[in-house]
C-alpha cells in the first residue's frame, strides 16, 4: 500500500504538465463523444424547425377556414390558382367550396403551400350544412 502512495506522490511531483500524447488521446476521446452528440442536436433542431413550420401552416389554414364556417350562405366556387397570403408573404392559399352529396352540404377545402414550391403543403377539408340543422328553443 505504501509503495503505491509513494509512486503516486513521486509521479505528481515530477510532472510539470501534460505530454502531447496525453493531450491528443484526450482530444480523440472527446471527439468520439462530442461528434454523435452534436449530430443528434443538429437533427433535433432540424426536426423542430419542420414541426414549427407545419404548426404555422395548420394555424394559417384554420384562420381561413373558421370565418367560412361562421357564414350562413356560401357560394360554390371553382378551383382557381393560389393567392398570396395577406400577412405571411411566404405562403399561398386556395379555398374551394363545392356541393357535397346532395343539396344540404358544402365541402370546404383550404390548401396551403409555400410560395416557391409546387406541391401543396397542407390541405384542410370540412363539411358545412347550408342551413341550420336545429332551431333554438326560446325560453
Amino acid at each position: 500500500m505504501r509503495s503505491w502512495i509513494s509512486f503516486l506522490s513521486h509521479w505528481a511531483v515530477d510532472q510539470d504538465g501534460f505530454s502531447l500524447v496525453e493531450v491528443l488521446v484526450c482530444l480523440f476521446i472527446l471527439s468520439l463523444v462530442a461528434g454523435p452528440l452534436i449530430s443528434l442536436l443538429l437533427s433535433a433542431l432540424q426536426e423542430y424547425m419542420v414541426a414549427w413550420e407545419r404548426t404555422e401552416a395548420v394555424y394559417t389554414a384554420q384562420s381561413f377556414l373558421e370565418p367560412l364556417l361562421n357564414q350562413t350562405l356560401l357560394s360554390p366556387n371553382g378551383t382557381e390558382g393560389f393567392c398570396p397570403h395577406p400577412s405571411l408573404p411566404n405562403y399561398e392559399y386556395r379555398i374551394t367550396i363545392t356541393p357535397y352529396m346532395g343539396p344540404g352540404l358544402d365541402q370546404i377545402t383550404v390548401e396551403l403551400k409555400e410560395k416557391d414550391r409546387q406541391e401543396t403543403m397542407l390541405v384542410l377539408t370540412t363539411l358545412k350544412a347550408r342551413r341550420k340543422l336545429y332551431v333554438p328553443i326560446p325560453e
